[in-house]
């Protein structure tokens, strides 16, 4: 193995995965990491995991090569100074070309290149931690093309050194659901004919929109199926919902669906609405399409990026929502259409294919050594 300071890159790429933040407050950030790892022992890539002692089993069943991290580095602030000061050396001593960061911390200095994973959106104080990194020579991986672009604007990098790998989705947790599920989950609600509608505390204004168009779009129809929603404080959808409430609707506010309902919820409504895009990766979208969900979804950036034409968006204001409402309760023709091309395009995001493209950013930053 070549000294990964001089050029190298005619031998194998090899990548040492920091994986010693798992366990950290970012769900996302360690379902990202051990998903990767996965992705990456299936097709057998010679990446590397360091990781906390108490994590090795779990790496070690990917079928990959693992290393111990030293005992001491058990608190934040003692990975942070290990990851600072010690872990460019460790991966030298690896034979490593790249070390790939998942978990916002990354050796400040080094001749291994490194790559450092981006989970949210650029915002302070994430966009000084961005231009930190790009400062110091170290290419980002963003979620999604609507990140990077922000990472862009925020930071003035190259344009060479941010990535874009779209997350994949795991297919043994989301996909279209069986008859018994729906049949349960309609059991629960008491429920025949639902909007499942996904929304947060960041797109407000969206869900103002949809609710003011829905009344609109079927106030005066003979059909007024049941609104479920969740992702929103009580206290906020309540007022966004009086209207419809006040109105004679039924709506149901859900504080969070359980992982076991979710593919129901999403998979058998007539349509679903997804409105959250908090951390602009589109993850909701995606998991909405791959449960074969008819989607509504407003114009956002990450959303056409990730949806093309399987989806029926609309501007967020209400005449824009009412047009798109109406289409797809009129035509049900249209959102089986709709729900078999989702299903289709979700099924490009897989974590291998996630792997694959960041397999493209590792090489790139290689060949900058």
């Amino acid at each position: 193995m070549s000294d990964p300071g001089t050029d190298s890159s005619r031998d194998p790429l090899r990548v040492l995965l920091d994986a010693t933040g798992l366990g950290s407050r970012d769900s996302l950030a360690d379902d990202y990491v051990v998903e990767l790892a996965k992705a990456a022992g299936r097709q057998r890539a010679d990446v590397v995991v360091v990781c906390k002692p108490r994590d090795a089993k779990l790496f070690k069943s990917f079928d990959l090569e693992v290393h111990r991290a030293p005992e001491r580095v058990v608190s934040e602030r003692q990975r942070r100074w290990w990851i600072s000061w010690g872990l460019a050396k460790f991966a030298r001593e690896q034979g490593a070309h790249v070390i790939h960061s998942p978990h916002d911390a990354y050796p400040t200095s080094g001749r291994v290149r490194r790559v450092l994973a981006v989970h949210d959106p650029v915002g302070d104080p994430i966009a000084r931690t961005y231009r930190s990194a790009v400062t110091l020579r170290v290419d980002v991986v963003a979620p999604s093309s609507a990140v990077a672009h922000d990472i862009l604007d925020a930071t003035g990098a190259p344009a060479n050194r941010v990535h874009v790998a779209h997350r994949g989705i795991n297919k043994s947790i989301v996909s279209i659901p069986q008859w018994e599920e729906l049949t349960a989950f309609s059991d629960t609600y008491g429920v025949s004919d639902w909007v499942a509608v996904v929304a947060s505390s960041d797109s407000m204004e969206s869900f103002e929109a949809f609710c003011d168009g829905f009344r609109r779009a079927t106030e005066f129809g003979e059909s007024r199926p049941t609104l479920i929603v969740t992702g929103v404080d009580d206290a906020v959808a309540l007022r966004a919902t009086n209207g419809l409430i006040n109105a004679g609707f039924d709506v149901r506010l859900v504080a969070d669906i359980p992982d076991g309902e979710r593919v129901a919820f999403l998979g058998g409504s007539l349509f679903s609405v997804i409105l959250d895009n908090s951390r602009r990766t589109g993850r909701a979208l995606v998991e909405a399409m791959m449960c074969g969900a008819t989607v509504v979804a407003p114009t956002e950036p990450v959303f056409i990026e990730l949806a093309h034409e399987a989806v029926e968006f609309a501007e967020p204001i209400a005449a824009s929502m009412e047009i798109a409402i109406t289409a797809l309760l009129t035509n049900p023709e249209r959102r089986q259409s709709l729900a078999t091309s989702a299903v289709a395009v979700a099924n490009r995001y897989t974590w291998d294919a996630c792997l694959d493209a960041h397999r493209e950013a590792w090489l790139r930053a290689r060949a900058r050594s």
